[in-house]
């Protein structure tokens, strides 16, 4: 696991030092590769690479990046856990190898198949690599969005690292805000590939491939296209049950491999239960790590140390109070350097530092609720979906009992849903925080349903029944740029490498294999996973009401003094972006009514983040 960059300047004339231009974006990355430093850079091209390393696989010196076999110089950041069974593969070509490291077995495997050569990976990976016979970059990212990969282009400069601060060392980089992704920001929390909070920088989507060629032309490939494992098969439950079972083994303790000590994240709810309990079954002893809240509501941590007794875990756990998670929020701009509003990061970051002290590498469970239909959003919206009409029809019938401002903002949203042409763009803007007048009220709002539009336009399903059509859309959206991105960075902050068993690809196509029934049984989410795991926990354990991972941070109630401090007229006024009069209204309606906070979070997450980046 490694924090990666490079850049190809191809009007480069000596101007500036190549050599410790590359060594200060790799130095703005230390935090996730504390272990060593390298570059290596062809001057007479105008091009450097370097990496930062958290040594997990091969901690000896040979592993160390950049890497090269005599032509071929890689840069890389993940873990292919299937590495052994492609070495050996390699071995009988007659390749031959200096380490014991995946990097090495990325970098014979793109020489022997090319670009073919990921469809044999396992794992999560982001990965560049230089030819300096055809002067071509290679860059790529994993199926799913487990590991981040930005590139930026303006006029002769290329650059991509795993961070976007890294580009801010560079002396081209052009720091220019997107407002269109100031909308998207807004509206969902989190800003969408292929687009970031900056002008000319992007991040490159999952399953894909970028090439630069000598020239700076720039080629995008898709190498994996998820949706084409959407065929609904009529295999019975049984046989489902056990053959998911059988998966899962197999891919749970694949991500086992690694030459340091390896932990779990544990909340005690369904899917980190159930890594816990195939894990413990095949004789694997774990350390477990839980965050807990002193607010009944949103604690778990009792429900985490039941299945940590049952299965004989080394547990800890870590109750997280007003003070720790204050201090986290401001520092949430240098952890996330793009604006990121979901604030469960709080306990991610929390949860990830308690672990870094015990372990260098923790799973994680997400993707559980995204393949099997653990979120309720997804059928519960898509009936307020269907109700839409109906309730346009009867606004006229509200006025007598709801406050007339709250029915203004409630049929502007109703407005704004049925404005969407496609179920995908309907269920995007179900999920926006702020509506298209009150942005213009903020601040020079771009036309928000523009704004969104790359999204819908992304990804579509047409041939799915209306429920997997948004849980496919969420999981190659919303998913990598929310939940991944807020793991990876968390867990990266503190030299934490985090795996997640459930995005095996075998199980994400079998997933979505299943028939709906499999996933969702009445009103039990999750189903399948639910009969498996009742196998080996108590029914009580399994069937209890979903929690999530989440702090009570809307009811803390010195959130108010930090959103003053945060959004007081001298801040706004020095970033000039937010009209200060709309800021100091949504203050007062966040006074009078607690559920405002999460415009009020969006904006200071922005405010936060602007004043690091943009002053």
């Amino acid at each position: 696991m490694c924090r990666i960059a490079g850049f190809w300047d191809f009007g480069f004339n000596g101007e500036y030092d190549i050599d410790q231009t590359i060594k200060k974006m790799t130095d703005s990355l230390a935090h996730g590769g504390p272990d060593h430093e390298g570059f290596f850079a062809d001057k007479s091209n105008g091009l450097a690479i370097g990496y930062r390393r958290l040594a997990i696989i091969d901690l000896s010196e040979k592993a160390n990046q950049p890497m090269t076999d005599g032509r071929f110089w890689i840069v890389y950041n993940g873990e292919i856990y299937n590495f052994p069974e492609i070495r050996e593969e390699l071995l009988k070509k007659g390749y031959e190898f200096k380490s014991n490291s995946d990097t090495e077995v990325i970098l014979h495997s793109f020489r022997e198949w090319g670009l073919s050569c990921v469809n044999k990976f396992t794992g999560m990976w982001a990965f560049g690599i230089w030819d300096p016979v055809e002067k071509k970059l290679f860059l790529c990212r994993d199926r799913f969005g487990v590991k981040p990969l930005y590139w930026y282009q303006k006029e002769k400069t290329f650059m991509f690292s795993s961070e976007i601060k890294a580009f801010l060392k560079h002396p081209k980089f052009k720091k220019d805000l997107d407002i269109q992704s100031v909308d998207v920001f807004l509206s969902l929390g989190c800003i969408v590939a292929p687009k970031s909070i900056f002008k000319y920088t992007h991040k490159l989507e999952p399953s894909h491939f970028l090439i630069v060629d000598k020239n700076g032309k720039i080629e995008k490939l898709r190498y994996y296209d998820v949706r084409k494992y959407y065929q609904i098969s009529n295999i019975d439950e049984t046989e489902a049950e056990i053959e998911l079972e059988r998966i899962m083994k197999k891919s749970f303790k694949l991500r086992m491999v690694a030459d340091v000590p390896v932990g779990l994240f544990l909340s005690g709810g369904v899917d980190s239960s159930l890594v816990c309990a195939l894990l413990s079954e095949q004789g694997i002893k774990l350390k477990t790590f839980t965050i807990g809240s002193k607010d009944k509501s949103y604690d778990e941590s009792k429900y985490a140390r039941e299945v940590s007794k049952i299965f004989g875990t080394d547990h800890n756990e870590f109750i997280i109070e007003f003070p720790s998670a204050e201090e986290v929020i401001y520092m949430l701009p240098e952890i996330y350097d793009e604006p990121f509003a979901d604030s469960s990061a709080i306990p991610t970051y929390t949860v990830s530092k308690m672990a870094r002290k015990s372990v260098k590498v923790a799973l994680s469970a997400d993707g559980g609720d995204e393949l099997f239909l653990g979120y309720p959003k997804y059928f519960i919206k898509l009936n307020t979906l269907s109700y839409i009409g109906k309730i346009l029809n009867f606004s006229p019938n509200l006025s007598g009992f709801i406050p007339f401002n709250k029915i203004n903002r409630l049929f502007s949203k109703i407005k704004l849903i049925s404005s969407g042409k496609s179920l995908e763009e309907k269920y995007l803007y179900a999920n926006t925080s702020f509506l298209p007048e009150t942005l213009i009220k903020l601040y020079q709002s771009s036309n928000l349903r523009e704004s969104l539009k790359y999204i819908t336009e992304l990804y579509s399903i047409e041939e799915a029944n209306q429920i997997d059509r948004i849980q496919i859309f969420d999981f190659m959206t919303i998913f990598p740029d929310t939940l991944l991105i807020k793991v990876d960075r968390a867990s990266m902050f503190v030299a934490l490498e985090v795996r997640e068993p459930f995005l095996d690809n075998k199980i994400v196509e079998f997933a979505l294999s299943l028939p709906l029934s499999l996933k969702l049984r009445n009103s039990t989410t999750k189903y399948i996973l639910k009969k498996i795991l009742k196998k080996y926990l108590p029914e009580r354990l399994v069937f209890r009401n979903k929690m999530g991972f989440s702090i009570p941070i809307e009811k803390w109630r010195d959130m108010e003094k930090i959103f003053e401090n945060i959004l007081q007229r001298r801040r706004i006024e020095k970033v000039g972006i937010f009209n200060q009069k709309a800021v100091i209204e949504m203050m007062k309606l966040y006074r009078k009514d607690k559920r405002e906070f999460p415009r009020l979070w969006f904006l200071s997450c922005f405010q936060l983040w602007a004043e690091k980046y943009l002053i």
